[in-house]
């Protein structure tokens, strides 16, 4: 892989990072959703001697329309919204397992951020590039100015200043 560059375990490394954050997501939003979704639909069902009455839809119950009926609308609509009024804890429940879940992955997302920043600039310090040997001078007047009188000025100054005898 080192034809392809310093950086490019960097892209493995955010792999890996990413992996890391679906399954802090599946811990900590998919999992205890579903457990609570799971709990709700059993509940349903033991009231209702094991299956779900015609009108009532088991998504509908748990969704943003079902919230906007009850709130917005005033309850324009009441087929299918019966179970709404004993659902409002659920809702609030998976509402908080999704705030927890933005927090939790906005933080994880700055933690990645810093740790990929550090490899990067760990790469760069690793990595030789040709202007890793090169030496920038501003104003730099020479007595003569072809290649040869130039390496010469640059190198007895560089001994004289730096004590640097092979460049």
């Amino acid at each position: 892989m080192g034809e392809m560059g310093a950086g490019y375990p960097l892209f493995f490394e955010f792999l890996k990072y990413n992996a890391y954050l679906l399954l802090l997501l599946c811990v900590v939003y998919f999992i205890p959703t579903a457990a609570i979704l799971a709990n709700e639909y059993k509940q349903i069902l033991d009231k209702n001697g094991g299956k779900l009455q015609k009108d009532e839809n088991m998504i509908a119950l748990f969704s943003l329309g079902a919230v906007l009926n009850e709130q917005v609308f005033a309850r324009a609509v009441k087929d299918g919204f019966e179970e709404f009024e004993g659902k409002k804890g659920t809702l609030y429940n998976l509402f908080m397992c999704s705030s927890l879940a933005l927090l939790v992955a906005l933080l994880f997302l700055i933690y990645m951020r810093a740790k990929l920043i550090g490899k990067a600039l760990l790469l760069d310090q690793d990595a030789f590039t040709p202007s890793d040997f090169c030496i920038q001078g501003t104003e730099m007047q020479f007595d003569d100015y072809t290649a040869v009188g130039m390496e010469k000025e640059i190198r007895e100054h560089l001994e004289e200043k730096y004590g640097v005898t092979e460049v």
